[in-house]
Parts: structure tokens; C-alpha cells; sequence
């Protein structure tokens, strides 16, 4: 699925993206591989978080990761001042780690 989202987001123009669902990192790091300028995700599993910034972490001048349902985008963004993205990705299937 990654090259797909590559491939949708073309992350090589630059910009904001936001990772609804920021799992593991593995996304947000391919963005941010990719050309992303700043990554900011989003998760409501403070187990995933602190994987993600342990992932994401050569990039930490670059994301930004927020313990919180993606259903609180708006506020998040507003809060930051933010009113325009490049690009948001939700990994809505199943964490395999959650399962286990």
C-alpha cells in the first residue's frame, strides 16, 4: 500500500501531511523519504505513538505526533494554525498489533 500512497500524495512536492492513523510510522516515514517537508500524526494508541516517534525519529524536526482520534483534526489544526494541508492518508484497516 505504500506505493500507492506515494504514488496519490506525491509527497515530492513538499508541504504538510497529515497521517490519521499513524500506526507504527511506516507511512509517515515513506512520506517524509519521499520529499514530505513535515509530517504531523495522529493515533489514539500511546502504545503506536511512542513506536512511531521511535520510527520517525531521524525525521523528529520534521513530524509531529498527536496522541488523539483523527476525528479531532479541525481542532488540532485550528489550534495550530494551520489551514491548508498537501496531503492526508487514514490506514483504516485492522493493526495487527492491537490484535495480538
Amino acid at each position: 500500500m505504500v506505493a500507492e500512497v506515494l504514488e496519490l500524495l506525491a509527497p515530492a512536492r513538499g508541504g504538510l501531511f497529515v497521517d490519521c492513523t499513524v500506526g507504527l510510522g511506516g507511512h509517515s516515514r515513506a512520506l517524509l523519504e519521499a520529499g514530505a517537508t513535515r509530517v504531523l500524526g495522529f493515533d489514539r494508541d500511546r502504545r503506536a505513538l511512542d513506536i512511531a516517534e521511535r520510527t520517525l525519529a531521524p525525521f523528529s524536526d520534521r513530524v509531529e505526533l498527536v496522541h488523539a482520534d483523527y476525528r479531532a483534526i479541525d481542532r488540532v489544526l485550528d489550534a495550530r494554525g494551520i489551514a491548508a494541508v498537501a496531503g492526508a492518508l487514514a490506514d483504516l484497516g485492522v493493526s495487527s498489533m492491537q490484535l495480538d
